[in-house]
């Protein structure tokens, strides 16, 4: 079940939780979806809404008969922030999702719904527990380069996993740790590329914590 719960307001923030919740055996996906799998696609319209961003919890690694996935079981909530033309009036919405849900073969999913963020603030309580989830932004690894179609990484702290967001084409697979240094190959690469000058934003689990970093391909 797809619902659009009101978060209520943070400052200048109206949030929205568009909650999916998952029967058993059920996954959807993160912003890279693994080796295959539909990423969410949401969308935010209205006539006093100035911007909007979607904020991702951070996901599971799950490896099944469908190979290797990125995404949640159970339930997962994306959080919704939207800026109002005119934050003293009613920031009415029309929320739109596609995104894909999986068991033994995936299935595309669409929602949508109209409401009024900010009034009833039903789900208020909620926001706190998954903002908990966002990655926050710290430095856990260095000296990046791209070796016989791996990704090289040397890491400033111990890291549990980590998920690679980088060219649209190119799946970065599940790291392996060698004592400092981590090494994630890329599937969708080119014999001899080196990706000289790409930007990749990292996300890792550190001891339970959610980390997040950008780094450039020199």
């Amino acid at each position: 079940m797809t619902e659009l719960w009101d978060g209520g307001r943070q400052g200048e923030d109206f949030i929205g939780l568009l909650h999916v919740g998952l029967d058993d055996g059920w996954k959807t996906y993160w912003r890279v979806p693994g080796e295959a799998g539909i990423p969410p696609q949401i969308d935010v319209k209205g006539d006093n809404v100035a911007s909007f961003r979607v904020d991702f919890p951070l996901p599971q690694r799950i490896v099944d008969g469908s190979g290797e996935a990125i995404g949640y079981h159970h339930e997962v909530a994306f959080i919704i922030y939207v800026k109002a033309k005119d934050a003293a009036k009613p920031v009415g919405v029309d929320v739109s999702a596609f995104y894909g849900v999986c068991k033994d073969i995936c299935r595309p999913a669409k929602f949508a719904v109209s409401a009024t963020l900010g009034v009833e603030q039903t789900h208020a309580v909620d926001v706190a527990t998954w903002q908990a989830q966002i990655p926050k932004t710290d430095q856990f690894a260095n000296d990046p380069d791209v070796v016989d179609g791996y990704l090289i990484l040397k890491m400033m702290k111990p890291v549990d996993d980590i998920f690679v967001e980088g060219p649209e084409q190119l799946y970065f697979r599940k790291p392996e740790f060698n004592g400092t240094t981590a090494r994630l190959k890329i599937d969708g690469l080119k014999t001899g590329e080196k990706l000289m000058g790409v930007d990749l934003r990292l996300t890792a689990t550190v001891g339970g914590l959610a980390l997040e970093q950008k780094v450039m391909l020199a």
